[in-house]
């Protein structure tokens, strides 16, 4: 395992072959493939599945889009 500050510092390391592999968050890790799409490859095997739920007051009108 090797610790990096953020998705982007662990694309870096990933072009420059530190390590082989990055695990993280599919939306994000897709986001850093379509950027570095000429040294880095996406394998969407999905390792878990997380249902969430977001809660919001019925009065917050910003949040509630109205």
């Amino acid at each position: 395992m090797v610790p990096v500050k953020s998705a982007a510092e662990a694309a870096l390391a990933l072009k420059n072959r530190r390590f082989d592999i990055f695990v993280y968050d599919a939306p994000a890790v897709a986001w850093i493939v379509s950027e570095n799409e000429a040294d880095l490859k996406l394998l969407p095997d999905l390792l878990n599945i997380e249902y969430l739920g977001w809660g919001l007051r019925q009065d917050d009108k910003s949040y509630l889009g109205w």
